[in-house]
């Protein structure tokens, strides 16, 4: 099933003994672990390994999708710890990364880097929200356009998100805008610069939105 001819060819003959947690379950207290014969295509799975040179049950810490069962054929998709589920919307990296790159299709803007972290209290007791720290190389001319399409674009790769804005549990996302150089100044501060570092896409924790909210020109909302 699926196209061969994509994603890497798992080794299932080298002495090492596969299984697999859905990618939202995988921070629960015992998520359920699938067998080879079990997994499904495009879903995405934690990578759990067991080997004879005594690994049990060992976490690899990232994500994946397979593209094939037959060969076995998977692509990676994340890191387990970066995510964002602070409302049981179960958000990986490649969902926003892919709602904002489908967004730009449409959206006259220009992206140097951003980070998507959550917002649960709101100062005027509204619905919480995901807070989007943006750093722009061309501003979108319409906000509320742009917002529309991210939420929208998001909500059609995720139905956890998208099931969570309709029953008004959360609000659409917000943008903050952040200046110029404000992600690489950041990380500087934070002895993170560097090839080797890369600002984290999401967390489900506003460490990062801490770091740079000194940064914030301006916000917006829909």
């Amino acid at each position: 099933e699926g196209n061969i001819e994509d994603g890497l060819l798992l080794n299932v003959n080298g002495g090492v003994f596969f299984e697999f947690v859905r990618a939202e379950e995988i921070h629960h207290e015992n998520p359920k672990r699938y067998r080879l014969d079990e997994v499904e295509i495009m879903v995405s799975y934690a990578v759990i390994i067991n080997n004879n040179a005594g690994l049990w049950g060992s976490k690899l810490g990232d994500t994946i999708e397979f593209v094939s069962l037959n060969p076995y054929r998977l692509i990676f998709t994340g890191r387990t710890e970066h995510f964002l589920s602070a409302f049981g919307e179960h958000i990986i990296a490649r969902d926003i990364e892919t709602a904002l790159v489908q967004c730009l299709k449409t959206q006259s803007a220009k992206i140097n880097e951003f980070t998507v972290a959550p917002k649960v209290q709101t100062k005027d007791g509204g619905e919480p929200y995901h807070e989007w720290f943006i750093e722009f190389d061309v501003k979108p001319i319409d906000f509320e356009s742009f917002i529309k399409t991210l939420d929208y674009e998001l909500g059609q790769l995720n139905f956890h998100y998208k099931e969570l804005v309709e029953g008004k549990i959360i609000g659409p996302l917000r943008i903050s805008v952040v200046s110029k150089g404000a992600f690489r100044q950041m990380m500087k501060e934070e002895g993170r610069l560097g090839g080797q570092n890369k600002p984290i896409r999401l967390a489900n924790n506003r460490k990062w939105a801490d770091l740079l909210d000194p940064y914030i020109l301006e916000k917006h909302s829909i």
